[in-house]
Formats: structure tokens, C-alpha cells, sequence
């Protein structure tokens, strides 16, 4: 019989405020990046034992299991427990089962990272975390099993890393209060695995508690850091996210054809404004005729090679300029030389 067939009537701490499960949501959920970051290690376990208890099945070491860092601080794993169905509930929906690693710090700060299950045939790394353990596990006692070469504690870990945390308590008594980390996201066990787990581990699970006064937060990253990675003998880059929108972030255009033209004339035109604001409407009136004697300069230029007279039309444009400037500007006075 399941432990969790009497949790209603549990007393002392399990009586108290502020326990677990609870259910979680995204609408009472408020935003947690760095004050709430959790790191997983990537550390490989070579074996551990298991047990059936009134609890669920656990997986314990007393070497340790593997560690992560929450909010800075170390904490180190030596037992896990699998039950079914799930003690918390995302959205008010019960998952087929849920793995909770126990983790505490020489501090005696306590932490339990939990992954609700899903039956799923498709092939992940929780796929493989399952099978390393869960067909090895009688119900007479304690027995060793040989977890393989590439088994981690960080393969509990969804491929979206975003999860809930919360201040409650243990789920089992005495009851005593530890933070929560909850991933958003589902992780598979396939139906074999499923059905040795409810065929020796009796169903049951703690029902969902009141919520409170307490907060809950979502750090909702794309992928936790520290895994899970492949251990393929390759080498892998872990990229952070890119800049929300507001972040001191410009962005990158290509400079095309079209925006170099763009440049160009605006390098013309800033280049006409400047000498307008610093010699007046005159300075254009001098850009515009340089333009064009520069223009008639090359087409007469042309045309002369043609005749004896094609220079005659720009010296009248020549003479032109002179009078049109001469309305404008007065002729200095002529220097007398004593």
C-alpha cells in the first residue's frame, strides 16, 4: 500500500502552511531569469541501488547521484523517487508519473528538482535514464544495478530546460520545507518501463496542497544549462539566448546596392546643407552654375572638335556667370599703390 493512501491524515510539519504539491500555472507564474537559475553538471554515475518502498521506487548512492547549482549555491543528489501518478499538477492536468531528485548543501539547505512523465515511445535521453534502472528493481530489497557508461542525473532534464520554482515541503513526512524547481515540460518513459513501474510500485500520490500567500516563478529558458548534452565524442558550443526586445541591442542589416546609393546621396545632400548654413543661398546659386559649365563645358568641348566656332557659346556662358555674379556681389575697390 502507498504511503500517500493516509496523507490526509499526516500531522505536525505536514499540517502546517505552505506544503506540496501544488498545482502550477502560468498565470500565477511571475519571471525568473538569474535569481533562480539552475546549472546541472554532466557528471556520469557508474551504478547506485534501488529499492520498492511505500514511497514509490528509489534510486539511491550514498557517493552521490550527480549535483547542480541553484542560485549559486552547490548541492548534491543522493536519492531519487518515481512514482505514479504525478504528485504536482501543470495547468491542473495529472501527469502519468513524476521523478523527484532529493539534493541538499553542507548548509542543510534542501532542493528538489522534479520532472513530470509521460508514456511516450519516442527516444530521448529520460528513455534511456529509465531504462538503466527502473527494470532492475525487485521488490525484495535493495539490489545494485549497473547504471552503464553514459548515465547522468542531468538526463531527467527536458529539452525545453523552462521550470517553476517555489518555496513548499517535502512531500513525504516529516514534511520539511525545501525549494522546488518543477520543469514546464513532460519527459518521456516508454510503456514498458511504465508498466514495470505500476506493476510493482503501488499508485498513489499526495494530493495537491493550497497555494497561499507564496509566489510562484517560471524561468522560462529555451535550454537549462549543463545539459542535457550529447556524450558522442563530439564537441558541442552552448549558445546563449539572444537579446528581448528592449535589451541594448541594434539590428544587423545587410548593406545592399540600394542602401550604398542611399548613402551616397545622402552624403551629397548633408554636403549641400552644410555650405547653404554657412554661406546662404548664394552658395547654392554658385553649385548650381559650376554644375553647369561643368556640363556645357564637356558638350561644347565635344562640339568644338567639330568647328572653328564651338568655343565661341561657352565664353558667352562665361560672360554670363560674371554678370549674374556681378548682381550679387560688388567688385572690390581697386588698391592704390602709393
Amino acid at each position: 500500500m502507498s504511503i500517500f493512501s493516509s496523507s490526509t491524515t499526516w500531522t505536525g510539519n505536514c499540517s502546517g502552511t505552505n506544503q506540496s504539491p501544488i498545482n502550477l500555472s502560468h498565470t500565477i507564474a511571475k519571471p525568473c531569469d538569474l535569481m533562480c537559475e539552475l546549472v546541472f553538471d554532466d557528471a556520469m554515475i557508474a551504478s547506485a541501488n534501488t529499492v520498492i518502498t511505500d514511497e514509490g521506487l528509489v534510486l539511491s548512492s550514498t557517493s552521490g547521484l550527480g549535483s547542480c547549482k541553484f542560485n549559486g549555491e552547490g548541492y548534491t543528489c543522493n536519492t531519487l523517487l518515481v512514482n505514479h501518478p504525478s504528485h504536482h499538477t501543470i495547468e491542473n492536468i495529472q501527469a502519468d508519473g513524476e521523478v523527484v531528485a532529493f539534493f541538499t548543501n553542507p548548509t542543510g539547505s534542501r532542493l528538489n528538482v522534479s520532472a513530470l512523465i509521460r508514456v511516450n515511445p519516442a527516444e530521448t535521453s529520460s528513455t534511456h535514464f529509465f531504462n538503466s534502472f527502473i527494470p532492475y528493481a525487485g521488490t525484495g530489497g535493495w539490489n545494485t544495478v549497473n547504471l552503464g557508461e553514459n548515465w547522468g542525473i542531468f538526463m531527467m532534464v527536458p529539452p525545453n530546460g523552462a521550470y517553476f520554482y517555489y518555496e513548499g515541503s517535502d512531500i513525504v513526512p516529516n514534511c520539511g520545507p525545501t525549494k522546488w524547481c518543477v520543469f514546464k515540460s513532460m519527459i518521456n518513459m516508454d510503456a514498458n518501463n511504465f508498466a514495470l513501474l505500476t506493476k510493482n510500485v503501488a499508485p498513489g500520490s499526495r494530493p495537491i496542497q493550497p497555494l497561499g500567500d507564496r509566489e510562484v516563478f517560471l524561468n522560462d529558458i529555451d535550454q537549462l544549462p549543463g545539459g542535457p548534452m550529447p556524450h558522442d565524442g563530439k564537441t558541442y558550443m552552448r549558445c546563449k539566448r539572444a537579446a528581448k526586445k528592449g535589451d541594448d541591442v541594434k539590428p544587423v542589416k545587410a548593406a545592399g546596392v540600394q542602401e550604398s546609393k542611399k548613402a551616397k546621396a545622402k552624403g551629397i545632400s548633408d554636403w549641400a546643407g552644410d555650405q547653404i548654413s554657412k554661406n546662404g543661398i548664394f552658395a547654392l546659386l554658385d553649385v548650381v552654375l559650376l554644375i553647369c559649365a561643368f556640363v556645357f563645358g564637356i558638350y561644347y568641348g565635344w562640339q568644338a572638335s567639330k568647328g572653328p566656332y564651338g568655343l565661341y557659346v561657352p565664353r558667352l556662358g562665361q560672360d554670363l556667370a560674371v554678370w549674374v555674379r556681378g548682381l550679387f556681389f560688388r567688385k572690390p575697390a581697386p588698391m592704390i599703390v602709393v
